[in-house]
């Protein structure tokens, strides 16, 4: 396997910094700032395509992670350069409920930018402020503030939990020897194994997301960053009680601004011939077509070879997001109508088994999907170290020390 920083890392650099000239810009009124926009997404474009997709030869292990900073970035500079070109104005700071103008200042324009390249989730690298696309669940307030060595406290101590947790879930999702070749090789399991290893995979890609969060949370305010613009990265997902509270407060927020703004012109389009709440379904059809060709993508760009092969239109990746505008659709015509007048313990408990039997179905294709490429291999998928498998277990050896 090549070295890293001799293959993603030039063009991941240089996508960045035309990415932050074209965020520069948007503080510059006027068509020809709009025009270099277009011509700086060009080359942009392709600089992130290669950092995430190019044809490097990198383990499955690692594989993953640039293809989901590459299509990211890409997704940024279109937001950014073709997007914006519909915007009465660029995103705005927030300071005490109050949007500021936008800076004029050549110093004012490199701070803005800098801080809009790595917003995220609508975070300023500021306690005083945010970005004026903050989700509402992560409004200022919500959550009590901390100081900078209980926030250290608290994700130490998370970390630690995350790292036992990560090898239980690893080690039992390689219990078993997968057929990576079967189209379902998780669905089609017992109800009783699909139950098992669907919610340890599940777990496994709840714990892909919180653990690198964690630590890059850890050196941030390590070396001065706010504690309070790094609240966690979900919001109890496993109190839902519908799809909608999930995709839009309970899950990550990752990717909610660039997966939005995707779906931006096709809900414009459709509020010019339609009805408001014909536009918003086709909003949220555009904003999971989106997630989906972010999974296939990334996905894709796994190694293949005769263990795992895999072609690009996965039709399991097709499934487990493109139902979910479905389930949305159900949710709001059929379920919520229908137990709204049952008294409040019963409506929620109804609700609940409506949200988990639908998610662990759905999220069994994803499962599937993480098994055929991979990712639950016991050479070359998970964690690379396991303190679990390094003890000497007895009678459970053929379960936990297969190397």
């Amino acid at each position: 396997m090549l070295d890293l920083s001799a293959t993603i890392f030039p063009s991941l650099f240089a996508g960045l910094a035309l990415l932050f000239i074209a965020i520069y810009t948007l503080t510059i009124p006027g068509r020809a700032a709009a025009y270099a926009r277009l011509i700086i997404s060009i080359p942009a474009i392709l600089a992130f395509w290669d950092a995430g997709f190019g044809p490097y030869d990198i383990s499955r292990r690692v594989a993953a992670g640039p293809a989901t900073l590459g299509f990211y970035c890409i997704m940024r500079i279109i937001d950014t350069c073709i997007v914006s070109l519909g915007d009465e104005q660029p995103p705005q700071w927030i300071i005490r409920g109050k949007a500021i103008p936008i800076p004029t200042t050549t110093w004012g324009r490199v701070v803005y930018s800098t801080d809009l390249l790595t917003a995220v989730r609508g975070n300023s690298w500021f306690p005083d402020r945010h970005w004026d696309f903050l989700p509402s669940s992560m409004a200022p307030g919500r959550f009590k503030p901390t100081s900078r060595s209980q926030f250290l406290r608290d994700r130490a101590r998370t970390l630690v939990i995350y790292s036992i947790t990560l090898d239980v879930l690893d080690t039992i999702s390689k219990t078993r020897v997968w057929d990576s070749k079967l189209a379902h090789p998780v669905s089609s399991l017992p109800f009783h194994l699909h139950f098992l290893y669907s919610m340890c995979l599940c777990g496994l890609t709840f714990l892909s997301n919180s653990f690198p969060y964690t630590i890059t949370a850890v050196i941030c305010v390590s070396l001065g960053s706010h504690p309070d613009t790094w609240q966690p990265i979900y919001d109890s997902p496993l109190t839902t009680i519908s799809l909608a509270d999930f995709w839009t407060r309970r899950w990550h927020l990752t990717y909610r601004r660039i997966f939005t703004r995707a779906a931006h012109y096709p809900w414009f389009i459709a509020s010019k011939y339609t009805s408001p709440w014909t536009a918003n379904v086709v909003r949220i059809f555009a904003v999971f077509c989106t997630t989906t060709l972010f999974h296939l993508l990334v996905m894709y760009r796994l190694p293949v070879n005769e263990q795992f092969p895999h072609h690009f239109l996965d039709t399991t990746v097709l499934a487990c997001f493109l139902l979910q505008p479905v389930g949305l659709l159900v949710e709001s015509l059929i379920v919520t109508p229908l137990t709204q007048a049952l008294p409040p313990f019963a409506r929620d408990a109804v609700r609940r088994v409506w949200v988990w039997g639908f998610m662990l179905w759905t999220g069994s294709f994803w499962c599937d999907v993480w098994v055929r490429r991979g990712m639950c291999d016991r050479v070359e998928g998970g964690t690379n170290f396991s303190l679990i498998r390094s003890f000497n277990w007895g009678p459970l050896n053929p379960y936990v020390k297969w190397e």
